[in-house]
């Protein structure tokens, strides 16, 4: 811990957030509280906020979902990554797949998942397999960057 503070790694986080809090601050000041609350009002309503424990039980449902719909996405996008590096018929399949897919704006699956499933986990789920799928996809598909 002395090495990190001795090396300026602490020093320059630190100048970063304040330099965070200024901008915000003056942005603040710019904008007014409409647009920009003042960053001591919203520290001080997330304080409130955390404080209650009917919110941390709102959060931990969130963070379940949220786990749930990020597994689901890596295992789903990397499998099928990785089959599509090996197979061109999958991948011919799965690139007319993920064009329709990244395509349509994420409210308009947003929305569409709320409407399938109601205001339920599986709407949370849907919504990030749509988002996050195609991303893991691309980035686990074993590319041959030398012989491009």
């Amino acid at each position: 811990m002395g090495r990190l503070v001795r090396s300026g790694q602490v020093r320059s986080g630190q100048a970063a957030l304040a330099l965070f809090a200024a901008l915000w601050q003056a942005g603040h000041e710019a904008y007014g509280d409409f647009i920009l609350p003042a960053p001591l009002v919203t520290i001080s309503a997330a304080i409130n906020i955390l404080s209650s424990p009917e919110n941390w039980a709102i959060f931990i449902t969130t963070m379940r979902r949220a786990l749930i719909g990020f597994t689901l996405s890596a295992c789903i996008g990397g499998f099928t990554g990785l089959i599509a590096s090996y197979s061109p018929a999958t991948m011919r399949l799965a690139r007319a797949l993920l064009t329709v897919i990244l395509g349509v704006p994420p409210i308009a699956w947003l929305v569409l998942a709320l409407i399938w499933f109601g205001a339920t986990d599986g709407m949370v789920i849907i919504t990030i397999l749509v988002g996050a799928v195609p991303l893991v996809f691309g980035a686990s598909r074993l590319r041959r960057f030398w012989s491009v």
